[in-house]
């Protein structure tokens, strides 16, 4: 049975139970009310294509959701929430001769109305950015200037991209402390409009600040001064001392005054002792010699001990003379009470504390501070004492053993020298030779051979006649080649009794260093300035004799580039060229104003962004730097015009295909069309295979319209145009 339309309030509609078998059990009339109808408006704001993202309007009404019509096809559906109401239409709208319509429904998705979108395109946004030379060390901020649309900016270093920051007005500042750390660092400023489209970019020249400084030091007194002290100027912030070639650790430096501790590290006015300063970045800006002295009125004392006897004697007894105050025993190395004592004679008390013969005591002599005065050897014995005799023939200084003979039952055989005893040797067999090396020095100094029994105990002494032995003194040395601004150090090797070694330059002698080990380095960055410089190294032994002397080759840095001509507004915007040699890095200079820097590849080839050449008649240099930023080589660059043809087939007033169709050459990289005398905002982008086809839309509006296709090159300056010729549909 077919069921019947419910069309209106009036019609009779009933319903009917059965059972089973078909059986009528009971009906009920239905009843029937009208729902009322329901209505509403909607209107929709004009949406620009490139700014917005939201379709935007106001309903009225039961209106309950919304869809979105773009050209035929419907997005999808939203709940109507609120008016006014927001429609996220994305990138879907992309050209104004698009067909868009909002639909609104009430909750059932009865459509109660729709309305068209009007659309039009925002105007292409332009701007400028450029950047001034960016000081390292004296800059924080990157700064320049802005024209035209320019609402955001942001940095590039070495290629990693720093925050965005908003911009406003002609000019910005852009904080770059701890960003740009080398002169070497490519950096990069961009600008973009409002919605992240990219306007233009700058190099930023970047230099590291010309930092000075000088050094001073007073005169440092060995016994009295614990600090070297002096003063700096200018831009030293750290300091570094030098002993006998010797680097101690940097230390930094406030204010105008500095104190380098020095104490147990200047031993003997002797000494090759300077200060070095430096900037915050460790570069050295100044050095000088440290003037040093001894103290004046030193302290003197002497101690001397008598024979002591084990198990007899308790105490230590001798003579002190000068400045002693204080006396301390020494019994194998291991020291006993430091007691106060006065010039003459005294005792200290040694009993249990001395074991042997054997035993090694000695007393030592203090001043009032504590400083060493002198120390002497105890003799020590016991009650019977073998007989025996020692002899010595005379010493020459430098011939390393004394010679003798000896009699008796010794069993050992030391020396003293003024006093100390150097050390004690088996007595194998009659004559002798006992080792001193370099212990004795000096005609003048007391030297005595002794022998000892088996129990330590002294049996006989003999002096030692000691004399001189003159020795001439010879020895070369070398120089490796020095290259400037590469190297720091004149480097080499010497022989012989070479002590200090010296610098000539152009016939200036810079100081005499200490010599060790069979080579050296010497200082000389900022003193070699030229490779015509007359450089001689000069070796001296220790009284100050010149021995040798070797001339320095010294190189300096050299290398050359070419560039090739660059085409203003072609599609290239780099200019190339190559280099040999140390040329490490380019520089542009255009009209004089330097730009920032390009970096040499492996190759030997370079390309340098041309931003700011803009015209042929613009002067351009590139200059070569080797990697300290010094001047090599400079070539002009040859600028020419960019240069093109295009060429437009014939374009169908009314028909289907509404874009012109061509060609282009040359430097031609973007069209755009003039109708009626009036250029067009929009261009369109010439194909890598030359060819191109550009959205007339309804700018052409009769086939009796003057058009032309208008060619430009990459700054968009017009280079071509041809007339387009029209037909109609």
């Amino acid at each position: 049975m077919q069921a019947k339309i419910i069309t209106s309030i009036n019609d009779s509609v009933t319903v009917v139970a059965y059972d089973a078998n078909g059986k009528e059990l009971d009906r009920a009339n239905v009843p029937l009310k009208k729902e009322a109808a329901t209505t509403g408006t909607i209107t929709a704001n004009t949406f620009t294509i490139g700014k917005d993202g939201y379709v935007t309007g106001s309903y009225t009404g039961d209106v309950k959701k919304l869809s979105l019509l773009v050209n035929g096809k419907k997005l999808g559906t939203i709940n109507a929430t609120g008016t006014p109401y927001k429609y996220y239409a994305g990138k879907n709208i992309t050209s104004t001769n698009d067909s868009v319509t909002v639909v609104a429904y009430d909750a059932n998705g009865k459509e109660l109305d729709r309305a068209n979108v009007p659309l039009k395109k925002e105007a292409a946004t332009t701007g400028t950015i450029t950047a001034n030379t960016f000081t390292i060390g004296q800059d924080s901020y990157v700064k320049g200037n802005l024209t035209g649309d320019v609402a955001k900016v942001k940095m590039l270093v070495n290629g990693k991209s720093y925050v965005t920051i908003s911009a406003s007005g002609t000019s910005y500042q852009y904080y770059a402390s701890g960003k740009i750390l080398s002169a070497k660092d490519a950096v990069t400023m961009i600008a973009y409009d409002t919605n992240g489209k990219e306007l233009d970019r700058a190099n930023v020249p970047v230099k590291e600040a010309m930092t000075t400084g000088t050094i001073t030091a007073n005169t440092f007194t060995i016994g009295k001064d614990g600090y070297v002290k002096g003063n700096v100027t200018g831009d030293v912030s750290r300091v570094k001392m030098i002993i006998n070639g010797v680097s101690y650790p940097v230390i930094g430096v406030t204010g105008s005054n500095y104190q380098y501790y020095a104490n147990g590290k200047i031993l003997s006015n002797n000494d090759a002792v300077t200060m070095v300063a430096y900037d915050n970045k460790g570069k050295e800006l100044a050095r000088t010699n440290v003037s040093v002295v001894k103290e004046n009125v030193p302290t003197t004392g002497t101690i001397t001990a008598n024979k002591f006897t084990i198990g007899k004697d308790g105490y230590i007894t001798g003579n002190l003379t000068g400045d002693v105050a204080k006396i301390k025993m020494v019994v194998d190395g291991k020291s006993s009470t430091l007691v106060a004592a006065k010039e003459g004679a005294y005792k200290y008390y040694a009993g249990g504390k001395i074991a042997s013969v054997n035993d090694a005591v000695t007393m030592i002599a203090y001043d009032a501070k504590g400083n060493e005065l002198d120390r002497a050897n105890v003799p020590l014995a016991e009650n019977s004492v073998p007989v025996g005799t020692v002899t010595a023939e005379a010493y020459t200084i430098g011939s390393g053993y004394i010679h003798g003979t000896y009699t008796g039952d010794a069993s050992r055989i030391g020396v003293l020298v003024n006093g100390k005893e150097i050390s004690r040797i088996n007595a194998t067999t009659s004559p002798y030779q006992y080792y001193v090396g370099s212990q004795v020095t000096s005609t003048n100094d007391d030297v005595y051979v002794v022998i000892y029994d088996n129990k330590g105990r002294e049996m006989d002494r003999v002096k030692v006649p000691v004399q001189a032995k003159v020795n001439p003194t010879a020895g070369t040395i070398t120089a490796n080649p020095f290259s400037i601004g590469k190297d720091s150090y004149v480097k080499g090797s010497f022989t012989g009794d070479v002590a200090r070694i010296a610098m000539l330059v152009n016939g200036t002698e810079y100081s005499r260093i200490p010599a060790n080990g069979g080579e050296y380095q010497y200082y000389a960055s900022g003193k070699i300035l030229s490779a015509s410089d007359n450089v001689t190294m000069v070796a001296y032994d220790a009284k100050g004799k010149e021995l040798d002397r070797a001339v320095v080759s010294v190189t300096a840095p050299q290398g050359t580039i070419a560039v090739d001509a660059y085409q203003v507004g072609g599609s290239d915007a780099y200019i190339h060229g190559t280099a040999t040699g140390d040329v490490k890095k380019v520089q542009l200079i255009v009209n004089g104003a330097e730009q920032g820097v390009a970096f040499v590849q492996a190759d030997g080839t370079f390309k340098y962004y041309a931003k700011a050449v803009t015209s042929p008649s613009d002067q351009a240099v590139i200059v070569a730097l080797d990697e300290r930023g010094r001047e090599l080589d400079r070539k002009t660059v040859t600028l020419t015009n960019a240069t093109g043809t295009v060429k437009a087939d014939t374009f169908t007033v009314g028909g289907s295909d509404r874009y012109i169709h061509g060609t282009a050459t040359g430097a031609v990289t973007k069209v755009g069309i003039e109708v009626n005398g009036v250029v067009g905002t929009s261009q369109a982008f010439v194909q890598a295979d030359g060819t191109y086809k550009y959205f007339a839309g309804s700018q052409i509006g009769s086939s009796s319209d003057v058009v032309y296709v208008i060619g430009y090159d990459g700054k968009s300056k017009e280079i071509a145009r041809t007339p387009l010729s029209l037909q109609s549909n």
